[in-house]
């Protein structure tokens, strides 16, 4: 898991935050995996290890908004 990985950092916190009910989204389970690490991986990278990243569940209507928010500087 991502909070393992960055454990051993004292700098990086990890943070989820999830729907009160359970969601389902429809993707290659593998795939969307990579795609989650990729992300989170770029934001504690951007942060110089040191920082906090939220990831967000939000169920709308008929989506699913996974948010990742992060203490890095942005794209500039």
């Amino acid at each position: 898991s991502l909070r393992r990985k960055y454990a051993d950092r004292p700098g990086v916190r990890i943070e989820t935050e999830y729907p009160p009910r359970e969601v389902s989204i429809s993707a290659d389970r593998t795939q969307i995996k990579q795609v989650f690490v990729n992300i989170a991986r770029n934001a504690v990278e951007a942060m110089n290890m040191d920082g906090r990243l939220v990831i967000a569940v939000i169920p709308e209507k008929s989506t699913v908004d996974i948010r990742f928010d992060d203490e890095g500087p942005g794209i500039g």
